[in-house]
């Protein structure tokens, strides 16, 4: 058992020269498809699993229920047609249909009225040889699935052989390759009584040989191509059992992320050997979940399917998984993760995992404040994939929304976090507010210039003459309202300049134009805070504040790929997720 279990390990290696891929997703495909786990725990590599033969001496039995007689008679140098349920590769061609000749063999994309000869010169037909026979339809049956096609072939060695006395007796079973991702073409050969054990091969056409191997009695063998058939290797006692055969799937991006809650799901490519019994995304803080962690409970059979995480807390990152059971135990989806951050009035951090190297980031920049039916500029929202290396870390700031202006009049207010400008009013009733921060994701360092992916924040409102504020977001910010003349209108920050501002204060880089002590005692006038950005939006004078830029761009050696630019979608704090 463990001698078998390590010849497979060894071609699981071998088999890097049939797929073209690394060693560890060569060993990845045979335990995905259960293949490891049924040769070694099941059937002993000596002397393998052999093909039965039924009755009293093979005295007309045939197997049990389910299969189809073919044919029980005898007849020389003949072949019948039998319909694959599946397209099955041999020799860089796929197939629907295989006959199988009275010399024993099979043979793809035509059938031949003899071939008695073992070599590969006639006829020009991908085939596989398994012993030379006369007489050989004494017995043939088939049993047809999804998941396989098996033949059952009792034939004998010498033209005065009778029905019901075999001395060749061997089973076949083509496999659909959808049960190994499409990547394997696969055949298992069970011999049971045998007399023609010699110059066995599988060719390719007239010319060219594809295999060469023996046969011994009472023994099970292997077959194992790549997706096009066109190159083979053979195992000694091996034995393919698909109720042991574990389901394959991917897991779904995750998306509608909410600090408390997602979205995910997958889809289930193959159901393995038997029925799906559940089906869901697990989900767990440490890499790799299992249905021993949080999850959702369903029974999709195959196919598509979605899911709804939930209790999850902001600020921290979760690692999700697509499940499906069978009979065979639980298979596993590709890995995805997920971290929500909302305001917090700092930065907030996450230390790339191992084996990622993309982030989706997406952010919403926050609403400037607004006062009853006034109300500040909404926030943007930005998107991008950032090409990262696992270690990196990457700073998440979230923008606060802005709120009222200092209560004490002639006093400016306080700015919000992450460049929101403060407002400031002049005299009792004269209400304005502060804009909102913008939100961003910095790599390489905190610093503005290290920002890579920006959602500009909404300038802050002037309640006194119900003067909006301009929203966030986009390549440029929009301007606040105004609905008197003499006022001066906070512009949208752009990509190269802040936004201008009433009473000078225009925005700057990552900045929004901002009321201070000195500029206010000056002035006879209300100032309405711009939002951040990447360039801040200016600041209202008599007017709403405008809004702080987007941005999406490079910040060596990080680069950005998938991206957008929204404006005024974010009402309150701002908020940012990360997936991947």
């Amino acid at each position: 058992m463990q001698r078998l279990a390590r010849t497979l390990a060894a071609f699981a290696l071998g088999l890097l020269g049939l797929l073209g891929g690394s060693v560890a997703s060569a060993q990845t495909m045979i335990q995905r498809t259960g293949m490891m786990r049924t040769i070694a725990s099941t059937y002993p590599s000596v002397p393998g699993y052999a093909a039965p033969v039924y009755g009293v001496n093979g005295a007309g039995t045939f197997p049990a229920s389910g299969w189809s007689d073919l044919f029980n008679s005898n007849v020389d140098d003949s072949n019948m047609g039998i319909a694959i349920p599946f397209t099955f590769y041999m020799a860089g061609t796929g197939y629907t249909t295989t006959y199988l000749g009275s010399n024993s063999y099979i043979t793809f994309g035509g059938g031949s009225s003899a071939y008695s000869s073992l070599g590969a010169s006639n006829p020009p037909y991908p085939k596989l040889m398994f012993g030379s026979a006369d007489n050989s339809y004494q017995r043939v049956s088939s049993l047809a699935s999804a998941s396989s096609l098996k033949i059952r072939y009792e034939g004998t060695a010498t033209t005065g052989g009778t029905a019901g006395s075999p001395n060749i007796v061997v089973e076949l079973a083509l496999f659909n390759p959808a049960l190994f991702l499409g990547s394997l073409s696969v055949i298992e050969m069970r011999v049971g009584v045998h007399n023609r054990l010699d110059g066995q091969s599988m060719i390719a056409n007239a010319s060219t040989a594809l295999l060469s191997y023996t046969l011994a009695q009472n023994q099970s063998y292997v077959f194992i191509g790549n997706a096009t058939g066109t190159s083979w290797k053979v195992i000694a006692g091996a034995h393919m059992d698909l109720n042991a055969l574990l389901p394959t799937l991917t897991t779904t991006a995750i998306t509608a992320a909410t600090g408390t809650g997602a979205a995910s799901g997958g889809t289930i490519t193959s159901p393995g050997g038997t029925t799906i019994t559940a089906s869901g995304v697990c989900w767990n803080t440490s890499p790799n979940p299992t249905v021993a962690n949080s999850k959702t409970t369903g029974a999709t059979a195959s196919g598509a399917f979605t899911s709804t995480l939930s209790g999850l807390t902001t600020g921290t990152l979760y690692y999700v998984r697509a499940y499906a059971t069978n009979g065979a135990g639980t298979a596993y989806g590709t890995q995805r993760g997920v971290v929500a951050y909302g305001y917090t009035g700092a930065a907030q951090t996450l230390t790339v995992p191992t084996s990622v190297t993309q982030l989706q980031v997406e952010c919403w920049g926050a609403q400037g404040g607004d006062v009853g039916t006034t109300l500040g500029g909404k926030g943007g929202y930005a998107k991008a994939l950032v090409a990262v290396t696992p270690g990196d870390t990457a700073s998440a700031y979230v923008g606060q929304q802005g709120a009222l202006s200092a209560a004490t009049l002639n006093t400016a207010g306080a700015p919000t976090f992450n460049g929101g400008g403060a407002g400031a009013i002049r005299a009792a009733s004269n209400t304005t507010t502060s804009g909102g921060g913008a939100t961003d994701v910095r790599l390489g360092g905190n610093g503005l210039a290290n920002r890579i992916v920006v959602a500009g924040g909404g300038g802050g409102c002037d309640d006194y003459n119900a003067s909006a504020g301009g929203a966030g977001g986009g390549t440029t910010g929009s301007s606040g309202a105004t609905v008197a003349s003499t006022t001066v209108t906070g512009a949208g920050g752009t990509q190269s300049a802040g936004g201008t501002g009433g009473a000078g204060g225009s925005g700057a880089l990552g900045l929004g134009g901002s009321a201070t002590q000195a500029l206010f005692a000056a002035l006879d006038t209300r100032l309405s805070g711009g939002g951040g950005g990447y360039y801040g939006g200016g600041l209202g004078s008599n007017s709403g504040g405008g809004g702080g830029s987007g941005y999406t761009g490079g910040v060596a050696p990080f680069t950005t790929s998938g991206t957008s630019l929204t404006s005024g979608l974010r009402s309150g704090n701002g908020f940012l997720v990360i997936t991947f």
